[in-house]
């Protein structure tokens, strides 16, 4: 019998940007955004305007902040002002820590320099960046971004190289790699969350925090156990997206005992997508709404289930494998 796993919680999957935790990002909005941040990054800057701007449309006009910016971004390189200025004005509205100089300095927007509009909406996030500044600690901000920009950069490095059949022992020497990179990140996050706990939004901007829960989702098994407390007390907080803590918190275990407790994790069996054994399964709408998720039955309609709670055929642990803890 043949399985295989699959995606661990739409936020986690579909993004690693930053999003305002508190609300559910519609599953069309989130997979357009993902192909627009792609398509940022490959250069394709009119096909990536065109996904942004689904995205816009599927949340009703709504967008997280990494999203108004890389939109705005698109929008000036395709020449379109007015959507590039309403974005950043829609950045601006969200009142989070921007560095304004970051935008000034940006080719994306050469064109709009002189625009009345531009200037307004460059002038409120600097306002918003001055009014957070005294609890902002960008050091911080940029050691997690690194991370985690590493942690993505061997990861898409060994999904290109399999998507283009690469030699087996080319891939051994990126999953190598990618081991090198999970440990030392592990280390380093371990000593910063040991040192600093879990800091707000207001000290490494919502991004930090997603950079964190990512990091931890990929860090050794004992670090995660460790740390696990301080990313339930951040969802909590809403410092990050409950889905986030709640996807770590079942990875890891169904790693240690193959039940989960938030319900987030599937997998394919025969072709079949399927919830993996939940634990005390009768309450797990409780805990869902305690850190603030969704019902398990909305959740699991992204994927195509029909989930209905059975209390006369509970699953077994042995009944499915274990998966990795990465």
């Amino acid at each position: 019998m043949k399985f295989t796993t699959i995606c661990f919680a739409l936020v986690s999957c579909l993004s690693v940007t930053a999003q305002q935790p508190g609300t559910w990002v519609p599953e069309a909005a989130s997979r357009a955004s993902w192909d627009a941040h792609l398509l940022m990054e490959e250069g394709q800057h009119a096909a990536a305007a065109t996904q942004f701007k689904k995205a816009i449309a599927a949340w009703n006009g709504r967008a997280t902040t990494d999203t108004w910016h890389e939109a705005a971004r698109a929008f000036g390189h395709t020449g379109d002002t007015s959507a590039a200025t309403e974005a950043l004005e829609q950045l601006c509205s969200m009142k989070r820590f921007f560095e304004h100089e970051s935008i000034l300095a940006d080719s994306a927007f050469t064109s709009l320099r002189s625009n009345a509009r531009f200037i307004a909406a460059v002038n409120c996030i600097k306002t918003n960046q001055q009014t957070l500044a005294p609890h902002y600690n960008a050091q911080w901000r940029k050691s997690l971004l690194d991370m985690q920009q590493a942690d993505q950069a061997i990861r898409n490095a060994i999904e290109k190289a399999r998507t283009a059949n690469a030699l087996p022992a080319d891939i051994d020497r990126l999953l190598a790699r990618q081991d090198t990179i999970d440990h030392a990140n592990s280390q380093a996050l371990d000593a910063f969350l040991s040192r600093n706990g879990w800091p707000g939004p207001d000290v490494i901007d919502y991004s930090g925090g997603n950079a964190i829960i990512l990091l931890l989702t990929h860090a050794n098994p004992d670090i995660k156990l460790k740390h696990i407390h301080l990313a339930r007390q951040a969802a909590i907080a809403k410092a990050i997206h409950p889905a986030q803590f709640a996807t770590l918190q079942d990875k890891l275990s169904v790693f240690q005992n193959g039940y989960q407790v938030y319900g987030t994790q599937v997998y394919t069996e025969n072709g079949k997508v399927t919830v993996f054994p939940i634990e005390d399964e009768a309450h797990v709408n409780k805990r869902r709404k305690e850190i603030g998720m969704d019902p398990i039955e909305t959740y699991l309609s992204h994927f195509g289930i029909q989930y209905q709670y059975d209390p006369n055929q509970p699953k077994t642990a042995r009944e499915i494998p274990r998966i990795s803890h990465k």
